[in-house]
This record gives structure tokens, sequence and C-alpha cells, in this order.
């Protein structure tokens, strides 16, 4: 498999941007004033690379993303606002918080292993590619007790007994 890397990513979302930007669809008219940003890679719940998410900045918001696999196709991409005159409501980062912010989030959850071995966030794809939250993973002498999902409207845990769908892996 080929990777790309994040420069690849952001070149290949440029190319891809540049043609969006010429739709005649009001849902894109912000575009043509925005400019792709940093690409952040996104893993999967097993921490394989899976695809360069590439924001598209407006001002300091992040008002859409291309989606770049690592083969540097264009899957997807998208926008973080439901009308283009309202881009107030999209986030700041592409990954709508800090990996900081999403400790600070699963607090309450991670509070119940102090002698566990707690991860830095990653972020990561749960399943479905459009799914993406920061997991923290929780271990204890080896063995992964946990993983802590953090997404904008919601923070879930997988217990390490409970099985990973295959997709899920991939």
């Amino acid at each position: 498999m080929v990777c790309v890397s994040a420069s690849e990513a952001r070149s290949i979302a440029q190319e891809r941007f540049r043609m969006i930007q010429t739709e005649p669809d009001q849902m894109v008219y912000p575009w043509r004033q925005a400019s792709v940003g940093v690409p952040t890679l996104v893993r999967t719940v097993m921490l394989k690379p899976s695809y360069w998410i590439v924001p598209v900045n407006w001002k300091e918001k992040v008002i859409g993303y291309i989606n770049v696999e690592m083969n540097g196709v264009v899957s997807a991409y998208g926008y973080f606002y439901r009308h283009p005159q309202n881009l107030e409501n999209c986030p700041s980062t592409v990954t709508w918080f800090s990996s900081t912010k999403a400790m600070r989030h699963a607090e309450n959850i991670l509070q119940q292993y102090k002698e566990a071995s707690i991860s830095q966030p990653v972020f990561v794809h749960d399943g479905a590619k459009s799914k993406r939250a920061w997991m923290i993973t929780i271990m204890k002498n080896n063995k992964l007790l946990s993983r802590v999902f953090v997404t904008p409207n919601l923070v879930y845990e997988r217990k390490g007994d409970q099985p990973i769908l295959r997709k899920d892996i991939e």
C-alpha cells in the first residue's frame, strides 16, 4: 500500500479544493474565501494509519474538510456548517477540540482507572470513517482494560473484553 505523506495529502486536497470552489452549489460558496490547512492523520482503533483529514479554513474557523486516503485518493469532503451564511458555530480545529480537552472530557471515566496506564489521546475513526473521535487507551499489566472515545457530543467507553468488529480494525 502506498502511504502518502501529510505534504502530499495537502497537495492532493488542494487540487480537489480548487475544483470544489467552482461548483455552483450554494453550500460551497464559503469555500471560495477559504484555504486548505494542515492535514491530521486519522487512525483505526488498532492505531493503523487510515486517512488524512485536511481542514478547509476560513478566518479562525474550520468550515469543512477533505479526506485523502493513504493511497492518495480523495474519498470524501464535507462541511461543519448547516447553512453557508452561518459559519460561526464551526470548530476552530478539524478534530473539533484539542487532545488536552479530550482528556478533560473523559475525566469521569478515567478516574475509575487510577492504577492503570492511560495513553495520550489519538485521533481515530471508530468503525465507519465518518465516526471520528479522540481515543484514549487504558492498560494494566499489558492488558487492555478499556478504550474511551471522545466526540463533540458524546464520551463513551468500550471495555477491553468487548469484541471489536472487523470493520473497526481495518
